[in-house]
């Protein structure tokens, strides 16, 4: 699925759970590195504070409206190094993509494992 949405070339996913956090990390030759992360027991409090960090990182967000219930991106590097994140939440469930596909694609497939949940 992951491959799919993201035209990507990703290997077998390595998890890891931290309580109510799950991160699936993926490799691939062209691809690199994209991350899927899963967290539940969201609320928009809490989900407004994760975007703080993020710009509080020097890691600018815009948001992505018409996404979820709310959504944000952030871009980093430029070229070939250019990764995009997209961060949605939909009702208590977040999900973060990691990659350098579109936040088109990265939407598609966050839609795909929203619908799944």
């Amino acid at each position: 699925m992951v491959n799919a949405a993201l035209g990507s070339d990703l290997g077998a996913p390595q998890q890891t759970l931290n309580g109510t956090v799950t991160v699936c990390t993926y490799q691939g030759p062209k691809a690199g590195q994209v991350i899927v992360r899963f967290q539940t027991g969201d609320n928009a409090t809490t989900f407004a504070a994760g975007r703080k960090a993020f710009d509080a990182n020097h890691e600018p967000t815009k948001d992505y409206p018409g996404f979820a219930d709310e959504a944000y991106t952030n871009t980093l590097g430029s070229g070939s190094l250019m990764l995009n994140t997209l961060v949605a939440r939909q009702g208590s469930t977040e999900i973060l993509v990691t990659s350098k596909a579109s936040f088109a694609s990265e939407q598609k497939l966050e839609q795909q494992l929203f619908s799944r949940l």
